[in-house]
């Protein structure tokens, strides 16, 4: 009997009526397998510990600073387009020179003492698993790795926390495994935020370990982080990156949201950990009970409550620490939609904790303030970038023709190698023409996130991996469309500017702005071909 059958057998076992076994059936579709996630190779846990600092960060500089030059050059002939230069320089200047050429990597040797002078320790630890409708072959996967965590029984506590729509099913799993089941009474109130704080008011461990309901831990994931709590008494939340697989039989959605995530995972966070001002990103993370206490358990928020967390308890006084180890590997959003809505999620969250008076007020240090504000620059200037990269060369076009020069484009050479060459080689995980696919369908998120918080609408939240809701595709088809139209306009008038011009001046001075947007163009076509 093949994996898939077994799967389809125990859904049924799960069942309280044939009825109900055959309408879950139903909505799993009975779709090809998924590729399920397992956990880290050891070569994948170190993968992320190495971050090559000085050839990223180096390449990213230097693409930097001549885009930079161009943009205010171009600023000083169009004031109206200063906003937009401040923006996004204003986004380069902070996380090249003002936080990346001062991170740290992680040493093994520290790391590794820390496991010998702490590592016999064993406190009680929760395991929180949230599941909000995802597929019973995730859940059943995820359930028998959490089974293997290397932890004394007696001292270990897994809760499922089932905010779904099918919790007999979801019990019966539950069972067979032995863990505990825990559903509110409130059901959906304050999505996973009310989930996380529910279970917080009915559990009593010590440290509390975190994983969404796609993630699988390695067996020895407590292991590698509880000794942290008590080599550092001032750290609540170790959070470990969110790692996922790559591979050639995924959608491209998949392939290139998993492929992009490494940037962040890998350098970025060890970066901000340097000001002591690292994201909490939810799963993946152990926290401390004590730190979370005063506050009754995670943020409570609609949106980026994990964000908002680890805001809160450095506010307190306490510590997010970064362990860069891939401890756990997860799934990554493999439709275009379902992607699009979660990064207007991240970007929402982002935004709303910087925009926010709590946030300016708050005890943290001005560079913690500055690594948290970059994160709101990176979205902005994301946004910004759907309509305004064609906009200078529009401009000149037709307002400034007699300065369009052919060699204008060699301001921003370095910044298109950027993702085509250097991210080629410096990511471990596959990074090809689809992760810059992948980016119009961020930025778009961006925009529409930026939009929503400006006009004080919000997004439904859906979980990633959910076959019991689908999203809400009206505003992604609104934000593609948009896309679309856009760009499509942009490299028309554009074209029909050079070809005018070029009645007059040379013509050859206009071919690298109409090669560049008919690539740009081009690329957006291709988020439309599935």
């Amino acid at each position: 009997m093949s994996p898939r059958v077994q799967s389809w057998c125990r859904l049924l076992d799960a069942s309280e009526t044939v009825e109900e076994g055959l309408r879950l059936l139903h909505k799993e579709n009975l779709s090809e397998p998924s590729l399920l996630p397992v956990p880290p190779t050891d070569m994948q846990m170190l993968s992320y510990v190495d971050t090559k600092r000085s050839y990223i960060v180096g390449f990213g500089m230097l693409s930097s600073l001549p885009l930079s030059v161009g943009l205010w050059l171009f600023a000083i002939v169009a004031p109206v387009y200063a906003i937009f230069t401040a923006l996004i320089t204003s986004y380069l200047m902070v996380t090249y020179f003002g936080i990346a050429i001062w991170g740290r990597d992680l040493k093994m040797e520290d790391h590794l003492n820390c496991l010998d002078e702490f590592g016999h320790l064993r406190p009680r630890v929760d395991v929180y698993l949230p599941c909000c409708g995802e597929s019973m072959d995730v859940l059943q996967n995820t359930y028998h790795y959490v089974s293997q965590l290397d932890w004394p029984c007696d001292k270990l506590n897994v809760y499922i926390l089932d905010d779904g729509n099918r919790p007999s099913s979801v019990k019966a799993l539950v069972h067979q495994f032995g863990f505990r089941y825990i559903r509110r009474p409130d059901v959906g109130v304050s999505k996973k935020a009310g989930n996380l704080r529910h279970a917080f008011a009915n559990t009593t461990g010590e440290l509390i370990l975190v994983l969404d309901a796609d993630f699988v831990p390695r067996s020895d994931f407590l292991k590698q982080t509880v000794p942290y709590f008590y080599k550092y008494p001032d750290v609540a939340i170790l959070q470990t990156p969110q790692f996922f697989q790559v591979s050639s039989g995924q959608h491209w959605i998949e392939r290139a949201a998993g492929s992009i995530q490494e940037l962040f995972y890998r350098l970025v966070q060890q970066n901000r950990q340097r000001f002591n001002a690292s994201v909490c990103v939810g799963s993946c993370a152990v926290y401390r009970r004590k730190a979370l206490e005063p506050h009754g358990g995670t943020a409570l928020v609609l949106q980026s409550e994990d964000v908002f967390t680890g805001f809160l308890i450095t506010n307190d006084g306490y510590k997010v620490r970064y362990l860069p180890l891939n401890l756990s590997m997860g799934q990554c959003p493999d439709t275009a939609s379902a992607y699009f809505s979660q990064n207007m999620r991240w970007c929402g969250g982002s935004i709303a904790l910087t925009t926010s008076r709590q946030f300016w007020q708050s005890n943290l240090l001005p560079a913690q303030k500055m690594a948290y504000f970059s994160g709101c620059l990176y979205y902005t200037a994301t946004a910004l970038s759907v309509f305004s990269n064609a906009l200078p060369g529009i401009y000149l076009v037709f307002m400034r023709p007699a300065l369009v020069y052919w060699f204008n484009i060699f301001f921003a050479v370095p910044s298109l190698l950027f993702p085509y060459l250097a991210m080629r080689l410096w990511n471990h995980a596959p990074y090809g023409f689809e992760c810059n696919r992948i980016r119009y369908i961020q930025y778009s998120a961006h925009l529409f996130a930026i939009k929503d918080r400006v006009c004080g609408t919000h997004t439904a939240w859906v979980p990633t991996g959910a076959t019991t809701s689908s999203p809400k595709r009206g505003k992604f088809n609104t934000a593609m469309s948009f896309l679309l139209h856009v760009t499509v306009i942009q490299l028309v008038v554009l074209f029909c500017g050079c070809v005018w011009r070029a009645q007059e001046y040379p013509f050859y001075n206009f071919i690298p702005s109409l090669l560049l947007e008919s690539f740009n163009t081009f690329v957006v076509m291709q988020v439309f071909h599935k």
